[in-house]
């Protein structure tokens, strides 16, 4: 498997890149492709659609990664040459069958398109449907928990209004798109981190439903973590509401098995609920993290050192997921992060900045993510 990668600020400087990508003979069928809300979807589309390149395409939640930068409102895109025999992209619209089903749907063509399948996977739309662990739901409900599963959540800058997932001749503002790889010719895995650590002892969901939490330890919610994160007045908007709540604590449930996961979660003022990405089951505990330091970088660099020498060595190429919360959270340092990703491996990687992580967890099982860095390697067999 051949891959290279290009990016650009406008449609007219990636159409140059491509012009000059192509010059040495190399011949792409795949690309995947990141790219700003505010970009034009259709024109790039055609572009890629007029030279037989097949696309799975999203929105970014604010930031489009390609090798060792991170940049923003741009177009960041892998290109690979695989056999068009060894995979399959699809996309259906959610419509009223809602996020759980819609999955079902597309995990079982999936498995009627290759006999042994490993999934990428995007979606957009998510304040649609907020409680996005449905389409982790949809996968576990018909894929064994061997199959591996990856991806990351369309955005739109955060703007949360309107994102997109797109294909060739389809796109859609909520809707779920995956692409199918052979596995038995592509290998395809992946490793989730998020590195924020627990304080305190652990607190018990005492009131809510499916992805809202009304109480926490028989106390409101959003009372509970204002006393605890010394928060004497909220102010007057919802984004600097969210942004003092986001700044204060962060909300970790944990697991039986595997490592704990983050959850991010949104105020309503009118009840004093948090709306959570998630299911928040009455009974689950929950422990608060503070900001991470500047470590978190290092040990996230860490975990993935430890992929490549114990997993992947030499993957041909990397898609890379990370939660928009984490640039909130790392400031100008959160490049660092990406820099020395690329350094381990120093092969073509593209990606974005999301609104939410799907993998495993690490000694866990297949979870949507908070907070998180997912990384996905691909090598030819």
């Amino acid at each position: 498997m051949k891959a290279k990668t290009i990016k650009g600020e406008s449609i007219g400087v990636i159409e140059t890149e491509l012009i000059t990508a192509l010059s040495d003979g190399f011949s792409p069928n795949l690309a995947f492709v990141f790219l700003s809300i505010e970009q034009d979807i259709d024109k790039l589309t055609n572009l890629l659609d007029s030279r037989g390149i097949q696309i799975f395409g999203a929105t970014t939640e604010g930031g489009e990664i390609c090798n060792s930068e991170l940049d923003k409102n741009s177009i960041s895109i892998l290109l690979l040459d695989i056999d068009l025999e060894d995979f399959k992209i699809l996309i259906e619209e959610v419509g009223n069958q809602g996020l759980k089903e819609t999955t079902k749907s597309l995990a079982q063509k999936a498995l009627k398109t290759l006999n042994n399948p490993a999934i990428l996977v995007s979606g957009s739309g998510a304040w649609k449907d907020y409680n996005l662990e449905k389409i982790v739901n949809g996968f576990k409900e018909v894929l064994d928990s061997d199959i591996p599963v990856y991806g990351g959540i369309a955005g739109d800058n955060l703007l949360l209004q309107e994102s997109f997932v797109f294909t060739n001749n389809k796109k859609g503002n909520h809707a779920i798109i995956i692409i199918v790889f052979n596995a038995d010719k592509i290998e395809l895995k992946g490793v989730s981190f998020h590195g924020w650590n627990s304080i305190g002892t652990a607190k018990t969901i005492t009131k809510s439903s499916e992805n809202i939490v009304y109480e926490i330890d028989g106390e409101p919610a959003l009372q509970l973590i204002m006393r605890f994160g010394g928060i004497q007045k909220l102010p007057d908007n919802l984004y600097d509401i969210q942004t003092e709540i986001n700044h204060s604590l962060m909300i970790q449930l944990l697991r039986e098995k595997g490592e704990p996961i983050m959850r991010g979660g949104v105020v309503n003022m009118q009840d004093m609920s948090l709306l959570f990405t998630g299911f928040m089951p009455e009974g689950a505990k929950i422990k608060f993290c503070l900001l991470p330091d500047l470590d978190t970088i290092d040990e996230t660099v860490g975990v993935i050192r430890n992929f490549k020498e114990e997993e992947m060595p030499g993957p041909d190429a990397i898609l890379l997921f990370s939660c928009t919360g984490r640039q909130i959270s790392f400031g100008p340092e959160f490049n660092r992060e990406f820099k020395e990703i690329y350094s381990v491996w120093s092969r073509p990687i593209a990606g974005m900045l999301s609104q939410g992580e799907i993998g495993k967890a690490r000694g866990g099982d297949l979870e949507l993510h908070n907070l998180a860095t997912c990384l996905v390697a691909l090598k030819e067999k």
